[in-house]
């Protein structure tokens, strides 16, 4: 059994890429307070895969990801051997954040879908897990795309789906994970919802910092901040927290299979 005396939390998608040396410092202080103790640090171009890689070697829990961003992929060339070779040299990464978006950026589907495909097989060949990024009405695209090449377990990120797919989301192995939406106020009761419908075995928590405040864009969020999402979730599930941190622990050990101790 993990003790939750020593395990503490995972924020299981942030950016800590995206933070300056001194700020991260800080950041950094403020999370051991709350005993967040690892952080799955998501690339999302090339230019801060190298960043990314440098955090995970410097500093103790950072689990490093490496992907290409929906956003990215009409502006970025000659980016695939380059992803494959950082997966290498990290045995443990994964890949992310990958996705697909039909709403918040005017960048081609088709450009997109290509490059979700493409990280997608690499994920299947190298059997690591996926963090995904949907946003829109991409949830068809991406479930066959994921039934097609069957990545080893899948994150999506931020959720905010609906929950008549949830079946077919789980056969790919998906977990979902909740940010700083379920602090708003008024919470959105779609997200109270989807929390209450997928399973607690099921979930996992994130802060997406330094983005996704819950009080908006003018805030920068921080890992720190997991804790009143933890708060939300235990509260919507009926489960007390320290409950819900040691399923939460297993939850991600499974999706990303590392080691917790």
């Amino acid at each position: 059994m993990i003790e939750i005396e020593t395990v503490g939390w995972s924020d299981s998608h942030c950016h800590l890429q995206d933070f300056s040396p001194e700020e991260l410092s800080a950041v950094l202080k403020r999370a051991d307070i709350f005993k967040i103790k690892r952080f799955h640090v998501n690339g999302t171009r090339p230019e801060d895969w190298i960043v990314v890689a440098r955090l995970a070697a410097n500093l103790p829990g950072v689990c490093p990801h490496f992907g290409l961003h929906p956003w990215q992929a009409a502006q970025t060339e000659d980016w695939e051997t380059k992803l494959k070779e950082y997966l290498l040299r990290h045995p443990q990464a994964g890949l992310g954040e990958i996705g697909l978006d039909a709403k918040l950026t005017d960048t081609p589907m088709d450009a997109q879908r290509a490059a979700f495909q493409t990280q997608l097989a690499l994920a299947a060949e190298l059997q690591r897990p996926c963090t995904i990024h949907a946003v829109g009405g991409v949830w068809d695209m991406l479930l066959e795309d994921l039934q097609t090449h069957k990545p080893r377990a899948v994150l999506l990120h931020a959720w905010g789906g609906g929950t008549h797919l949830l079946p077919r989301w789980i056969e790919c192995n998906a977990f979902f994970s909740f940010g700083g939406v379920l602090c708003r106020d008024p919470q959105s009761a779609k997200h109270v919802q989807a929390v209450e419908a997928i399973p607690l075995e099921r979930i996992l928590l994130e802060t997406d910092s330094p983005w996704q405040h819950p009080k908006g864009k003018a805030h920068r969020q921080e890992p720190a901040g997991l804790l009143s999402i933890a708060e939300q979730v235990a509260k919507i599930k009926k489960v007390s927290l320290d409950l819900l941190r040691q399923v939460v622990e297993k939850n991600t050990n499974r999706c990303f299979g590392q080691n917790l101790s």
